[in-house]
């Protein structure tokens, strides 16, 4: 469990202010009071893929989802990437707000709906958290549907 905690604060702490509020999550973006900030297309599908969990695991915890699913390289192939290693989220959204990832927004907005139509007794929103575990969120990248594969691919 130490190590999990370690890893998490690892993860969370070497964000810097790429994403972050500056407090190290990478998922809030900032900017300016007036500026029009825009997330990674890979962040808004992490945040959808938490959120649903949340609402269809009240015991799961969307900031823990988050800093879990950071450290993960199955969200890599269902977006599309094929790089071998598979980077991380983290490392997929690093890329994305540093040029090096171009999304494909129409199929992020699609693969974002088929996430958000997930019903709570679908197998892939079952097996997505599980309380416990050392990782609880480690199947959560099979909540995404085939068409999330145009975010990054062909």
């Amino acid at each position: 469990m130490k190590l999990i905690w370690a890893l998490i604060l690892l993860t969370v702490s070497g964000c810097g202010p790429l994403f972050g509020t500056g407090t190290g999550n990478p998922f809030k973006a900032s900017g300016p009071a007036n500026a029009i900030v825009i997330e990674p297309a890979s962040v808004e599908i992490y945040a959808a893929v938490c959120q649903r969990i949340k609402g269809c695991h009240p015991a799961s915890v969307v900031e823990e989802c988050r800093a879990f699913i950071n450290a993960q390289t199955t969200f890599a192939n269902p977006m599309g990437i094929t790089t071998s290693p598979s980077p991380t989220s983290y490392e997929i959204a690093r890329q994305e707000a540093n040029g090096g990832l171009t999304a494909n927004w129409t199929s992020e907005a699609i693969c974002e709906g088929k996430i958000d139509a997930l019903a709570c007794g679908d197998a892939a929103v079952q097996a997505a958290f599980v309380a416990g575990a050392t990782d609880p969120y480690s199947a959560a990248a099979s909540m995404l549907a085939q068409d999330c594969k145009g975010m990054f691919g062909p």
